[in-house]
């Protein structure tokens, strides 16, 4: 009877034993198993960071290069815009606007315009009023000399250099100023300009 209670007690260990191993390999292995998809999840993880990473990278890169070549192309329309600006102010309206200052040269530009005016009754040449002393004989007696007793002359503080010409009976006016000539150049001079500083754009 002891030998088989003895034996029984054996079996009942022996079965727990196995039992006891069976469940602690399960464990294992389950934890093993977990232990691997973690891994592998933190393996997807770090690839998905990587790649949002260098896209991130990339566009940064291209939006940097895409500012980069915005700002540079606006520096260089400046430069050029600049250079422009200095040629045509050294070719233009210095040569103008001493020009301007030359009493006869005004006068014959008057001649030459109201010559080519259509035929009015009168007709006010306006002049600058720093001017009159250097402009008055001259013109008046030109003009009048010229085109009789039709044309007045007349000086104004708010005209600074060359002159206007108004028709009577409240007509139309013609400004003809350095500015006025400077501007009319330029347009006609830009184009060959642009081209001879920096080429065919």
């Amino acid at each position: 009877m002891e030998n088989k209670l003895q034996q029984l007690t054996e079996k009942l260990y022996n079965e727990g034993l196995s039992k006891g191993k069976f469940e602690a390999e399960h464990l294992v292995q389950h934890a093993h198993h977990q232990a691997e998809k973690i891994i592998e999840d933190a393996k997807k993880q770090a690839i998905e960071i990587i790649e949002k990473a260098e896209k991130s990278a990339i566009e940064a890169k291209r939006n940097a290069e895409a500012e980069i070549d915005l700002a540079s192309r606006q520096t260089i329309a400046r430069v050029k815009q600049t250079v422009e600006n200095l040629i045509v102010a050294k070719t233009i309206e210095a040569p103008v606007a001493k020009a301007f200052d030359d009493a006869a040269f005004v006068k014959d530009l008057i001649q030459i315009v109201i010559k080519n005016m259509q035929k009015t009754d009168d007709l006010t040449v306006i002049l600058p009023a720093n001017k009159e002393t250097e402009l008055l004989n001259m013109v008046q007696n030109s003009m009048q000399n010229a085109f009789g007793q039709g044309v007045d002359v007349k000086f104004e503080r708010n005209i600074k250099s060359g002159f206007r010409i108004s028709t009577g009976n409240g007509g139309y006016q013609l400004t003809f100023t350095d500015t006025d000539f400077a501007e009319l150049f330029k347009t006609h001079i830009r184009s060959k300009l642009v081209e001879l500083l920096f080429g065919k754009q």
